[in-house]
């Protein structure tokens, strides 16, 4: 069952978990790393598998042992049908020195638009990005179904050579894995291809209207021997970064046939990639900014409440409290988006690197031949700006957690303060009860003594008369002694047991215990 939402009627934010991780994973039966099934021979062979070693790792073309691994991890996801829509929607861009044209796809134009993927010529370096969203769906693996059918997902694996590692991405995997890098050669050292994949961080803080949503999946295949570099993005439709980069592409794309010049194009393999970080990397100054200004808002808050004459209102001392925790979260938060685009940037200049070391003699347009190399120093200088740009964010967001730990502290100092000053006044009043009790303890002591003996006198048991100057003792006087000495024995017994219950049981227990042992051993040593 799932956990019940929290809400801390300060903020409104709800949620159900502490993240979409924890959300998939509760309740569920800790998946199997390798599904084999297994029969009264041992466990079943694995030529039942769609995909073979070269299909599901491109930096390798032999059988192995690691490509057995991720094919069946690859047959897992492909086996629950409610992981895929029953047909495929797709928008599709396509891009190649002359135009970008946008393309909606259905199932059919799907399976056709794969299939004519044709080596292109040297004078052309085609793109083609292929956008797919992610649906909530309970059942599926991660709880995310994807816009792609499954035939569209082995076709992607048959026909583009799809590294089947970016499937669990593909499906909405929750838990930000880091960006993968492989790449082929030839024998004589010659790129064959080159894949890079990784999942984008969302720079979201909690609100009213905070949600667990699947992250973004980006992968790109680089076919040196086609010519050819082709685009999977994979998230939540109404993601901030897919929605900004396809208002890109439209502004730059065109449906007709005819190529107008001087449009923008697409002519570098990780340009997609470094385009989609800038735009994330961007997007992220508004949540950051968000942040920032509740920071300040409890900051304040803080300093109005340490700056009253009085005790500072308990309530209000609560609110900022949690106020604060909840910044906290936020916080870390942030920091670790940004340590996960910091780690996608450098895999991305290492990418970078790796293809203009096995590929320096990359094509450029036929007609501005200098144009690949401005392009180059472009990128690397935007990955650079990035790259720096988030390591001064996680320098800011380290010093406002700071800020944050700063006030925390106060608060606790000033609540400490309070409870020192009630617990001061308390004693207080304490003590002035502790004054007055002793005044009726003395008064006590100095009448004890007179009522004690006037009700000894008054009670019948001995008498004198003016006559005589003698006093006569009645015969019932052992009568009260009989009952006064034991009834007063009595409360002394049930007073003490009440005083020192808690230590004679422990020491009952103890008795006991040892009682036990002994026997035991009694046992024993007769054995």
């Amino acid at each position: 069952m799932p956990a019940p939402p929290v809400d801390t009627s300060l903020t409104g934010y709800k949620s159900g978990s502490v993240d979409r991780q924890d959300d998939i994973y509760r309740n569920r039966e800790r998946p199997q790393p390798y599904p084999i099934v297994q029969n009264d021979s041992g466990f079943e062979s694995a030529t039942h598998l769609r995909f073979n070693n070269s299909s599901t790792s491109s930096s390798s073309s032999s059988p192995s042992l690691l490509g057995l691994a991720n094919s069946l991890k690859g047959e897992a996801l492909l086996s629950n049908d409610f992981n895929f829509a029953s047909k495929s929607v797709v928008d599709c861009y396509e891009s190649d020195f002359r135009s970008i044209k946008r393309r909606h796809l259905d199932e059919s134009s799907f399976q056709k638009c794969l299939s004519s993927l044709a080596p292109a010529s040297q004078d052309q370096s085609p793109h083609r990005v292929l956008l797919f969203a992610l649906d909530t769906a309970e059942d599926a693996t991660y709880r995310a179904r994807s816009s792609f059918s499954k035939a569209a997902v082995e076709a992607l694996i048959y026909n583009c050579d799809m590294n089947i590692l970016f499937l669990p991405d593909l499906l909405g995997r929750p838990n930000y894995w880091c960006p993968e890098l492989y790449s082929s050669s030839s024998s004589d050292g010659t790129l064959k291809s080159i894949d890079f994949f990784c999942q984008q961080p969302r720079f979201v803080i909690h609100g009213p209207n905070f949600v667990q949503r699947s992250p973004l999946s980006i992968y790109m295949r680089y076919d040196a021997v086609k010519n050819l570099t082709y685009y999977i993005i994979s998230g939540p439709e109404s993601e901030e970064c897919i929605t900004g980069f396809k208002s890109l592409l439209n502004l730059a794309s065109h449906d007709g046939t005819e190529d107008i010049p001087g449009r923008p194009l697409l002519q570098h393999p990780l340009e997609v990639h470094i385009l989609l970080s800038k735009i994330l990397c961007e997007s992220s100054q508004g949540y950051i900014n968000l942040f920032r200004q509740s920071m300040f808002t409890q900051l304040r808050a803080v300093d109005e409440l340490s700056t009253q004459e009085s005790n500072a209102d308990r309530k209000g001392l609560a609110n900022v409290t949690i106020e604060l925790q909840i910044i906290s979260k936020d916080v870390n938060k942030l920091i670790s988006d940004v340590d996960v685009a910091s780690r996608n940037l450098t895999k991305t200049q290492e990418a970078l690197a790796r293809l203009e070391c096995l590929h320096p003699s990359f094509p450029s347009s036929p007609s501005c031949p200098a144009a690949h190399s401005d392009l180059r120093q472009q990128l690397i200088d935007t990955l650079q700006y990035l790259h720096f740009s988030m390591d001064k964010q996680k320098m800011w967001l380290h010093n406002y957690r700071d800020r944050k730990d700063i006030a925390m502290s106060l608060v606790f100092n000033l609540v400490t303060q309070q409870d020192a000053a009630n617990n001061i006044w308390i004693a207080k009043g304490m003590k002035r009860d502790s004054s007055s009790m002793n005044g009726i303890a003395l008064l006590t002591m100095i009448f004890l003594p007179g009522t004690f003996t006037s009700t000894l006198l008054g009670a019948g048991l001995f008498s004198a008369f003016a006559q005589h100057r003698e006093i006569h003792v009645s015969g019932l006087w052992w009568f009260w002694a009989a009952i006064t000495f034991p009834l007063t024995g009595v409360v002394v017994i049930i007073w003490i047991s009440f005083c020192w219950r808690k230590e004679l049981q422990a020491r009952w227990a103890c008795l006991t215990a040892g009682r036990k042992s002994g026997g035991t051993g009694d046992i024993e040593a007769k054995a």
